[in-house]
């Protein structure tokens, strides 16, 4: 729901009026939410350390309903998105927030500091901006992730084994949503290959950390094929996978069936624009960059290209690919 972005009672009260506006526009009942004063209160709760369970369950299930909502009206009719006094086009994916996102909008960001509260809800409630996925690629802590999660970050924590630990970003290449990261310390990298040899219907998997809010910080495997060797519009840049992957696995290692990295997992076809173009949902259709483009971007930092693994070259079980690659991937926070 539109109105549940908000980040003060102002900015909550105006987006209330215009939800409101669009659901008479859309000949829909008001969806039902919170008004402006019970906000007020939750938002007093909140601000002053008083977080009451019920009414942050009231908020969510207020929410919950108008998606349901608003949700069987876009399977109906299309898509809308309020815009300059009109409703127009409806962004799907707006309304796919987890609990994560709904502590960000609804808690002061704070930076972590070494020796804190390092559990789950310790960490969700200093309000990240963005996290995501990383990997190991040398053993004295470069790592690698997408440039949309960590490129633009003005302070980059990372969750260990060893605890939360500071990441310097050192170097970014936009144009294909790469970012090299540095910490401090001894780590297990996981091999890079070059993606030539992949070929469509190969089996490739991901571990990562996807919608922390709701699937918990422990790393989750997505295993499934090569769908295309070329992503949206035939960009060769990106592999189409099948591996079903949700918001956090972005900059996670695609890796094959020898435990290499093949690639990095980086999007998953827009949802408003499927609908918008075929007014249909896609379905598990999901990209990632191809290594060979990670590899040419390293070849620009010679001191770390001349540090990476070797390759693996024999045949090894799942379990132990997977393994390899749970060591090596770790949770990226930006501030």
């Amino acid at each position: 729901m539109l109105a549940f972005y908000a980040v003060t009672e102002r900015e909550y009260i105006r987006l209330y009026d215009r939800i409101t506006a669009m659901s008479r526009d859309l000949m829909l009942p008001t969806p039902p939410q919170l008004s402006p004063e019970r906000f007020h209160r939750i938002w007093s709760h909140i601000a002053a350390g008083e977080e009451k369970a019920k009414d942050f369950d009231s908020l969510m299930a207020a929410a919950t309903r108008a998606k349901r909502r608003l949700l069987a009206y876009i399977e109906e009719e299309g898509p809308f998105v309020f815009e300059d006094g009109r409703c127009l086009f409806i962004d799907v994916a707006a309304f796919e927030l987890d609990h994560w996102q709904w502590m960000r909008i609804l808690k002061p960001r704070e930076l972590p500091t070494s020796g804190g509260d390092m559990s789950s809800v310790g960490i969700l409630q200093t309000r990240p901006e963005a996290c995501g996925t990383g990997f190991f690629i040398t053993e004295d802590g470069y790592l690698i992730t997408n440039q949309h999660v960590a490129g633009n970050g003005a302070q980059v924590r990372l969750v260990t084994e060893a605890g939360l630990i500071s990441a310097k970003v050192v170097k970014v290449d936009a144009a294909n949503d790469l970012a090299l990261l540095k910490v401090e310390g001894k780590f297990t990298p996981i091999p890079v290959v070059s993606s030539r040899a992949v070929k469509m219907g190969g089996t490739v998997a991901t571990v990562g950390f996807p919608n922390i809010g709701l699937q918990g910080f422990a790393p989750k495997l997505a295993k499934g094929e090569i769908a295309a060797l070329s992503g949206p519009q035939d960009d060769p840049r990106y592999f189409q996978i099948s591996v079903p992957v949700q918001p956090g696995n972005s900059g996670g290692a695609l890796v094959d069936e020898r435990g290499n990295v093949v690639g990095v997992v980086a999007a998953k076809l827009n949802v408003a624009a499927a609908v918008a173009t075929s007014g249909a949902l896609p379905e598990n259709v999901n990209y990632a960059v191809k290594s060979s483009l990670l590899l040419s971007f390293l070849e620009s930092v010679p001191d770390v290209s001349a540090k990476l693994k070797e390759p693996n070259t024999k045949e090894r079980k799942f379990e132990d690919v997977v393994k390899s690659a749970e060591q090596a991937a770790v949770l990226v926070l930006v501030y």
